[in-house]
Order: C-alpha cells, then structure tokens, then sequence
C-alpha cells in the first residue's frame, strides 16, 4: 500500500521561510554493514571502505550532509523501498528493484574471480569453470551468494556436484584452501584482497585467470524519499570524481586495479 508522503514534511520549510529560518539541509542516510572493503569501522572507530568515502567525496560536493545507518542488505532494500532509507552503495540493477529505486551511473565493475593456491597457477590451464572442475578439483562456496548463471548451471550438473563444497564461513574456506582441503575458491575480488591481506595469505593465495561474473555496481535510491533530479546531480558528480581521478584513487586505496576486460 502506498504510504502518503508526510504533510509536515512539505510544511516545514514554508515555516522555516516564513519565520526567516534558513531551510532544511540536504540530508542523505546511507546503509552500511560489516563488510570490508566496501564498508567497515576502522581501528580509529571511524566509517571507511568504497561504499563510504565515495558518497562521503559526493555528498559533500552536492552540498549534503551524509547519516550512517547500519543494517544487513536485505533490510536495507525494505527500507529503501518504504522510503525510511534514501541509499544503497554497491547495489546490483535488478527488475524486482526498479519498482522502487532509482538507479545512478555504475560506480565500479563488481568481479567474482576463482582463487587458488599461487603454487598452481603455472600449470592452469583451463578456460572456464567446468573445465577446471572437470579436472578433479574441488571448489568452495558460501550459501545463498549468486555467483552468476555459469556457476548456477553447474549446482545443476550431477556429475560435477560432488565436486562443489558449501562452507558458511569465508574465512574457513580460505584456509581450507591454503590447508589443501579445497582447491579453490570463489570471490569478489576486492574483497578477497582485502581478507587475504588481514589473513597473511597473499603470498600463498592469488585469483587464477578465470573471472565467473563480472556486472556494474550502482547506488541504488529510494523513489520515495529521493527526486530524480538528485539522482542526476550525483550522476555528474560521479562524472566529476573520473574525470580528477579521486574515484580511481579511493578504489585503489581499497585494492582496485584497472582490468583490461571482464
């Protein structure tokens, strides 16, 4: 059912006018969750990860003033869909989503890549996932992440199933990895710098050349709480921030490098 927006929401900047107060400042909330690199609280307690410091650089520049509002993602999409929420950073363009939620510009390409142990990186050889796994590897996952319609047409495949090991905790997968208990591993490859970093496992871990889906990320909007023509003023700003290299060195500050294909 669709909620009415709020009278008083309109009548309090006539009031503000009116009395000769200044008016209502932009404000935007954002969601945010335990899930470095994107976003995180740092040792300092403070905010940081992509998700952050971009629309931190945007708001600033559009003259707003960001709120921090933690929560999973799958509630951040309810909220953003009754309007108690106005954003979403690293939100995926979905059918189901655009009922409710304005979409900007793609802010970076999202990959899920396979990692394996560095010492077989030599000897790899296979030009996609069924290949490698028709080889007699075994692979590791988490429940309930969408790894793309290749991997999704090989949870279907009877003879590659036993091959395929779902594990619920990311951190296990990478030293089972490193143990030999698995031999590789599927994950954004972002946030597999990061882990494998704080882990001490970069040196013994690395992505193989194998990349199983590779789509753009947006910040996502919620229709009722945001005009489109905000949307359109934080498209030109993302444009600004490529265009003086601020964006590329916040995604390099958090292990982006630039790819030359998916």
């Amino acid at each position: 059912m669709f909620r009415k927006p709020s009278l008083l929401r309109f009548l309090l900047p006539l009031l503000a006018l009116g009395l000769g107060l200044p008016a209502p400042a932009c404000v935007k909330s954002l969601r945010w969750s335990d899930d470095a690199p994107y976003s995180a609280r740092g040792a300092d307690g403070e905010l940081q990860g992509i998700d952050i410091e971009i629309n931190q650089e945007l708001m600033r520049r559009l003259g707003c003033q960001l709120e921090f509002k933690e929560m999973p993602f799958g509630r951040g999409l309810r909220e953003l869909e009754a309007g108690s929420l106005d954003m979403m950073g690293s939100a995926f363009r979905r059918p189901e989503r655009e009922r409710f939620a304005w979409f900007s510009a793609p802010v970076l390409q999202a990959r899920k890549r396979l990692f394996v142990r560095r010492a077989d990186l030599p000897g790899f050889r296979a030009r996609n996932l069924r290949e490698w796994l028709q080889g007699g590897v075994t692979l590791g996952v988490l429940p309930g992440v969408v790894y793309g319609p290749e991997f999704s047409a090989l949870q279907q495949d009877p003879a590659l199933q036993p091959h395929i090991h779902t594990v619920v905790n990311r951190r296990s997968l990478w030293l089972m990895l490193d143990r030999e208990r698995i031999d590789g591993m599927l994950v954004d490859e972002l946030t597999a710098a990061y882990e494998l970093r704080r882990l001490a496992l970069d040196e013994r871990l690395a992505p193989a050349p194998l990349v199983v889906e590779s789509e753009p990320s947006y910040t996502a909007f919620s229709k009722r709480s945001t005009a489109p023509e905000f949307v359109a003023r934080y498209n030109e700003a993302l444009a600004a921030m490529a265009r003086d290299g601020s964006l590329a060195r916040i995604l390099a500050r958090h292990g982006n490098r630039p790819q030359p294909g998916p």
